[in-house]
């Protein structure tokens, strides 16, 4: 089991660096060196030398994820317009309904008429039309930018993590400049998955034949986006991926020869040889990889007369491909995968010795005891996986397919049916008569599998929850736990199975005592607290006053992104919301609060009463009729603490400009105070000047997210602030903030959400602390 241990310390140090980024490479470095000379040191002494050498191992996982680089030298092109690229084509083309996606490698970039010598990976959105191949030397000109994160999607996190910091998408030309690059192996792979397609296309309708594809290869380009999607609502996104299963199949082949050979090099070279060319041809995505890797790893154990635990697999698999791509351990897919086969290997065994009874495996199989085998392996099966991959995916999505078990339940006993069935139509398609049965035989499960999907998404059994990221990770590490203590069975473990109601007496005391600290900790604490809260190219500010009145101002457009930053900041037993401000109507800024309406108990909402169509406003008023508020209105927050209404000065008209009455809110604390001017333009600020108001403050929300004119210089003037903070995103399509603004700035402390997260002010009336999310 020491691989395990040495694959959690890797994946720890990965983490490590991830979350303190400040942190260099030569620090990691002398951690490593420490914890090796520590280790000879201690080498007569076998728990410390385990330990140390742990210790060492974690430094040099932290090592490779700080060497990962962050950006790339095209990236810093982003935002500026329309640019010509040159490069090479470096995957193949992925193909779409309206479009067809290319992954660059960039050599030139031509900005302003002259070549620059460039690097990094582009990811262009190139008409349909566009005539590329794989290995081509292409240039495309287009707008580059920055990608961006959307509502329950991190897409630059996940483009990050593939080594993708730049998109260009407004493609206005596609020139292929030289073809026949990119290696021989990648153009046979790729010709053969795109036979295989065509394959099943000219023998199955579809979605039948985009499905089978996606289950056999991987490829999911002939799949609409009405089937992808009633799969994922469903809970079967799963069965598209080729995953785990698939590479047991492959490998089973190979372990049942190895059993009956008198040498087994000969089939675990084959196997191990089948498992690499079926990872070539389905694209080597990552959990293809980390499930080849196990299936070699047991194939060589059995080679060697050694049983291999799942686990130790899986925390093999986990280092190898950490230690390619670090970034593979965030990525949600990954942990999705080896989270379910965390829960196949550790709760599978168990709940099969429990149904074990029900199945009468003293008897001899028939078809009907057949059939209740096959279910019942299929239930266990499913609920091991999702006991663990559930938690995880309503942490990040927000969702909880309610059915899901049900909906597995009754596709997942098929799944080898299809598989087994496309591996035999590759191989007699071509023949006339034969091709066809088989394909035709394939449709019964196929149409059912798609049936049960379209149906579960048609019945909207997903529900919306908030799951703290914790609660996976505390699950994960159990399940882990788990398996290395019954591995090991250590003897500790037997002293303490005679004290069972003492550990549970205690372990009911410390969960006590972890709520009671948990309540405690989210009690006011005395100060005022203003979150700027990074919610993409939106305004969404919450505060909470000194004796605990929490006002949020706006929400932006993503509603669980703005859900989760709540759940940070708020107690978890919380939801009561005193106020829910609305400064101006517009969808970026307000299309995320009927779901803080719905979640949480809201006293007021208040808003300028400008009348909107829009339908962001009318589902916030049909929830919650908010009441009207002006300039010169105080909302008394307690303890000294109040908000000020500064502009309008009289209920707008329906055809004033949002941006000129926008409300601007003024936060006030002893002698700290915060401006929070939304969206109000240049106009809206000289029209509050105009009506006698003083907006000075120490913390100013620059206006419009620092958009080109969008500050007034007189207005800059009067504000006098001592801290300047910016909501954005860096992957706007406006090229906020525009330099102008920013020269306007004074020399002082400017802080952004696009590059720090989160801001969180503080402040006891008297001093200004201030915190970045990173």
């Amino acid at each position: 089991m020491l691989l395990a241990y040495v694959a959690l310390a890797w994946l720890a140090g990965i983490w490590a660096a991830s979350q303190f980024s400040a942190l260099t490479t030569t620090f990691w470095l002398l951690i490593c060196a420490g914890g090796v000379l520590a280790g000879w040191i201690n080498r007569h002494v076998r728990d410390w030398r385990l330990l140390f050498a742990l210790v060492a191992v974690m430094a040099l996982g932290a090592v490779r994820m700080s060497l990962e680089p962050r950006s790339s030298a095209l990236a810093a092109y982003n935002g500026r317009g329309g640019v010509q690229i040159e490069g090479a084509v470096i995957e193949p083309p992925d193909r779409r309904d309206a479009s067809v996606r290319l992954r660059v490698q960039a050599q030139t970039v031509n900005v302003s008429g002259v070549p620059v010598p460039t690097s990094g990976i582009v990811l262009v959105d190139a008409p349909s039309t566009a005539s590329v191949a794989y290995g081509d030397l292409v240039r495309v000109s287009g707008r580059l930018r920055a990608p961006q994160a959307f509502d329950r999607f991190d897409y630059a996190d996940f483009l990050g993590r593939q080594g993708v910091f730049s998109l260009m998408d407004r493609v206005s030309e596609v020139e292929v400049v030289t073809t026949g690059g990119g290696s021989p192996v990648v153009h046979a792979v790729s010709g053969l998955r795109d036979r295989i397609g065509a394959l099943f296309t000219s023998l199955l309708p579809e979605p039948h034949a985009g499905i089978l594809t996606a289950v056999v290869t991987g490829n999911e380009q002939y799949i609409a986006p009405s089937t992808r999607s009633a799969y994922a609502d469903s809970g079967l996104s799963h069965l598209l991926a080729v995953s785990g299963f698939n590479m047991t199949l492959v490998a089973g082949f190979a372990l049942a020869w190895i059993r009956r050979a008198q040498r087994p090099l000969v089939p675990v070279l084959f196997g191990v040889g089948a498992l690499i060319v079926y990872l070539a041809l389905v694209g080597f995505a990552a959990s293809a990889a980390r499930a080849a890797l196990m299936a070699a790893l047991v194939l060589i154990g059995h080679a060697l007369r050694r049983q291999s635990n799942l686990v130790v697999s899986l925390g093999f698999a986990a280092v190898v491909l950490t230690a390619l791509a670090p970034r593979t351990l965030f990525d949600v897919g990954f942990q999705l995968s080896f989270a379910a086969m965390l829960g196949i290997a550790v709760i599978q065994p168990r709940l099969d010795r429990a149904v074990e009874p029900f199945t009468l495996p003293e008897r001899p199989a028939t078809l009907s005891l057949s059939v209740v085998r096959m279910f019942a392996a299929a239930g266990t099966v499913t609920i091991s996986a999702s006991v663990l991959t559930l938690p995880i995916s309503a942490s990040v999505f927000g969702t909880f397919p309610a059915a899901t078990l049900l909906t597995n339940l009754l596709v997942v006993p098929l799944q080898s049916i299809i598989l087994i069935g496309g591996f035999v139509l590759i191989v007699v398609g071509a023949l006339p008569i034969l091709g066809t049965f088989v394909a035709s035989a394939l449709l019964v499960p196929l149409a059912w599998m798609t049936t049960v999907a379209e149906r579960s998404a048609a019945a909207q059994t997903s529900l919306e929850v908030s799951v703290h990221p914790v609660i996976p990770l505390i699950l994960v590490g159990a399940a882990v736990t788990s398996s290395l203590v019954t591995a090991t069975r250590p003897g500790w473990l037997d002293r303490l199975r005679g004290r069972r109601v003492l550990l549970t007496g205690l372990a009911a005391l410390g969960i006590v005592l972890g709520l009671t600290g948990a309540v405690i900790s989210g009690q006011p604490d005395g100060n005022l607290h203003v979150w700027v809260l990074d919610v993409g190219h939106s305004h969404a500010v919450f505060i909470q006053s000194p004796n605990g009145a929490q006002v949020l101002v706006d929400g932006g457009r993503y509603p669980s992104r703005l859900l989760t930053a709540l759940g940070q900041r708020m107690a978890f037993y919380d939801r009561h919301i005193d106020a829910v401000i609305v400064t101006h109507p517009d969808p970026f800024d307000i299309s995320a609060l009927p779901a803080v309406l719905r979640r949480y108990d809201v006293d007021h909402v208040l808003y300028h009463g400008q009348f909107n169509a829009g339908a962001e406003l009318a589902e916030i008023t049909a929830i919650h009729p908010p009441q009207t508020i002006e300039a010169g209105r105080m909302i008394d927050l307690g303890d000294g603490a109040y908000i000020e209404v500064l502009h309008p000065a009289s209920v707008p008209a329906a055809d004033d400009g949002i941006a000129d009455v926008a409300m601007v809110l003024r936060v006030t604390y002893g002698d700290m105070s915060f401006l929070l001017p939304s969206d109000a333009n240049a106009a809206a600020q000289r029209d509050l000047l105009a009506a006698g108001e003083w907006p000075l403050a120490t913390v100013m929300l620059l206006p419009m997210h620092g958009g080109a004119r969008g500050l007034d210089a007189d207005f800059l003037d009067a504000v006098q602030p001592r801290v300047v903070a910016l909501q954005s995103d860096r992957a706007n399509v406006l090229g906020d903030p525009d330099p102008d603004v920013l020269r306007l700035l004074p020399d002082v402390p400017f802080f952004r959400t696009d590059l720090q997260g989160t801001l969180h002010f503080y402040t006891n009336g008297t001093d200004l602390y201030v915190e970045t999310e990173r």
